[in-house]
């Protein structure tokens, strides 16, 4: 997800990430004078000390005017290392956050002797007993050193696990497991000081103003923070019991194709079967999904845009734009299977995988070569190697068009086991770039597991509009339908104009260029028409107004009521919102919260097509926009599909945005996030 706030001026961004500007920290309000802290300085301490809090650390009260100057020192440069420990954490760069938990392990030190304890020869150690809130001050520093060390020992847990994990997890799962071990244990200590340092300075808010300050500002920190600590406990404890089993648990590796695009990914072509137990991989079972399709009795009808190919299995169930309904329609088919079903075998997690993540393993690996094919593959011709064998080769001829993956697998794991030096971080690096752009995605069935997954924006799932949302929401999907592997060599752009009324009520048009590029291709699964079933995802509220440049509607596809009833459960439920408009048509429906549109776009090699969109929102109910209103658009991209995004925000007559101090908000992007989010500020010109 990225949170882009536009600096001053139109934002124009021509190569891959945008930019992000986070929010400004909260200031306090300066305390009243006291009889004690009466200078400048004194401010100083407590604004230091309410700043480490920020990130999990507690303040020191400091009560003598000889301390002052060095608390003063020592507590700015604690308040500094956190926060650059912290976001060195938010980018994984878990050699910068340990140097500087490190460093603060000696300011803490030299904090600690000023303040001292009630053991010690300090002034909290004589005057402790005497006065309590001293000696809470000293408890405050005990906690305030243990919160830096637990995230020092999470650090270094969690920077095994990406250096070792991938290693360790295909051999020794007891090496994994102990680093989610000690993570966990790390976690749980930083939770329970945490919760010392917010009860500490709810005791010490009525000695002085600043402590009623502090604890306000704690409480309301510890309140966002306490949820995300917890429920990554709740994720590290969840996990750990799936991989620890000795028993096999099952994980589903969906392989989705891009050149062949469906709503969820690529066309489930192939997957795999991994087997954990005792921490490690037991066994990576790649198949082809014909395989437990071919012993599927009872499938459903497919929906209404499959038109003749009216049983609908496995292979096209990642159907939904919302991977987890894709990833649960899915296993729901898979284990009905015979092949599955007979043994009793249920899948705990899906992780859906395009096949560019792929390519990123053989950029790590290096080429590797598959003698009986007379291939070598690497990063750059894999998915073109691969496709080929599978449509031409002698493995279908035999009927196992698929049996490359197999032969490519043992190989592919056996040097990825082998890796050393930097590249293990490396790939790391590049497979939360994956993550990032929804080629990698995860579904648990748990469902600790999978809400910790869902609030990390890691399962693929459409974003939930929040209560109250002002503003646009925006996802283009499309669906290749017995156009071959034409998407391989289809480019896609999309501009949006979002013109917005005094009223609050906004038209939105919406441009989808998209070209084929097989003319230039020997191979007819390139060169062959793209037909593309193409939904765009608006706001709820949203009224389709105009449609220009999409195909007439295939005829005698319509569904029976009867046809209706036999569909997957999910597919159902969107099916009885669906509506033809015969004027545009297009269809309309609601799914995941949203107003869909969809329509038939066809490209042919060599060619250029543009589908025309225009959607309305109403206005506000009894008021209109108002300076330092907030707008909000969120667009969200289909995983593996590569898009050139252009996007233009006008503000209401007479208004400006905070952010470009113009009417106007540009952004341009050569490919889009996963999740593009842009807040703006409505100002008075």
């Amino acid at each position: 997800m990225v949170d882009v706030k536009g600096p001053r001026g139109a934002h124009r961004k021509a190569l891959g990430k945008p930019v992000v500007l986070l929010a400004h920290r909260a200031h306090l309000t300066a305390p009243k004078r006291s009889s004690r802290f009466h200078t400048a300085k004194a401010r100083l301490v407590m604004f230091t000390v309410i700043a480490t809090l920020v990130v999990g650390t507690g303040g020191l009260y400091a009560g003598f005017r000889a301390a002052r100057s060095a608390l003063v020192g020592h507590g700015t440069s604690i308040a500094d290392h956190f926060s650059r420990a912290v976001d060195a954490l938010k980018t994984l760069d878990f050699v910068a956050a340990s140097t500087h938990f490190e460093a603060n392990e000696e300011e803490l030190e030299k904090f600690s002797k000023i303040i001292g304890t009630r053991d010690g020869p300090s002034f909290a150690g004589v005057l402790g007993g005497v006065v309590p809130a001293v000696g809470e001050a000293a408890s405050l520093a005990r906690d305030t050193i243990n919160v830096n060390a637990n995230f020092l020992a999470l650090t270094n847990s969690l920077a095994t696990l990406r250096a070792e994990g991938l290693v360790s997890f295909m051999g020794d799962g007891v090496a994994i497991l102990a680093s989610l071990s000690d993570a966990r244990r790390a976690l749980q200590a930083i939770i329970a000081s945490a919760q010392n340092i917010k009860n500490a300075t709810g005791r010490l808010k009525s000695v002085a103003p600043y402590f009623d300050t502090l604890d306000s500002f704690v409480g309301e920190r510890y309140l966002a923070w306490s949820g995300k600590l917890y429920a990554l406990d709740e994720f590290l404890g969840a996990l750990t019991s799936l991989l620890s089993s000795d028993t096999d648990r099952h994980i589903l590796l969906m392989f989705q194709n891009p050149s062949e695009i469906r709503p969820a990914g690529g066309f489930l072509g192939s997957y795999a079967d991994l087997t954990v137990r005792n921490g490690a991989m037991q066994k990576l079972d790649v198949r082809d999904i014909y395989d437990p399709d071919g012993q599927l009795a009872a499938g459903y009808r497919s929906p209404e845009a499959f038109g003749e190919w009216t049983e609908w299995k496995a292979r096209d169930a990642n159907w939904f734009f919302d991977f987890p309904t894709s990833a649960e329609a899915v296993l729901s088919l898979i284990e009905a299977s015979k092949m599955y079903e007979d043994y009793g075998v249920k899948f705990d997690m899906v992780i859906g995988v395009n096949f560019t993540v792929i390519e990123s393993l053989l950029n790590a690996t290096g080429p590797v070569a598959l003698s009986e094919y007379n291939l070598v593959l690497d990063d750059e011709n894999f998915l073109r190697e691969v496709q080929r064998e599978v449509e031409l080769g002698k493995d279908k001829a035999a009927g196992k068009p698929k049996r490359i993956l197999q032969a490519l697998t043992p190989v592919l794991l056996e040097r990825l086991a082998s890796l050393d030096g930097e590249t293990p971080t490396d790939l790391v690096h590049m497979l939360k770039t994956h993550y990032e752009r929804k080629d990698l995605m995860f579904y648990a069935r748990e469902p600790k597991l999978a809400r910790f997954i869902r609030d990390a924006g890691g399962d693929g799932g459409v974003y939930s509009l929040p209560s109250g949302f002002w503003g646009n929401y925006l996802a283009v999907v499309d669906a290749n339908l017995d156009g071959k592997k034409s998407d391989f060599v289809i480019t896609q752009k999309v501009d949006i104009y979002v013109d917005i009324a005094t009223d609050g009520a906004f038209l939105t048009d919406v441009s989808v260029t998209r070209t084929h590029r097989g003319d230039l291709e020997r191979e007819l699964f390139w060169r062959a028409t793209n037909r593309n079933y193409i939904q765009i995802y608006t706001p709820p509220s949203a009224e389709l107004v105009f449609t220009k440049g999409n195909d007439p509607a295939p005829k005698g596809t319509e569904l029976t009521a009867r046809e209706v009833e036999h569909l997957y459960p999910a597919e159902k439920s969107i099916e009885m919102t669906k509506k033809f408009a015969s004027d545009f048509q297009a269809w309309t429906f609601n799914a995941f919260g949203k107003k869909a549109f969809a329509a038939w776009m066809n490209v042919a090699a060599g060619k250029s097509r543009t589908l025309e969109v225009r959607y309305q929102t109403p206005g506000k109910t009894g008021e209109g926009s108002k300076a330092g209103e907030g707008y909000t658009f969120v667009y969200e991209r289909q995983s593996g599909v590569p898009t050139k995004l252009s996007l233009t925000i006008a503000a209401p007559v007479g208004f400006t945005w905070r952010e470009t101090e113009t009417s106007r908000f540009a952004y341009e992007t050569d490919d889009i996030p996963g999740r593009l989010i842009v807040n703006l500020t409505l100002t008075k010109q």
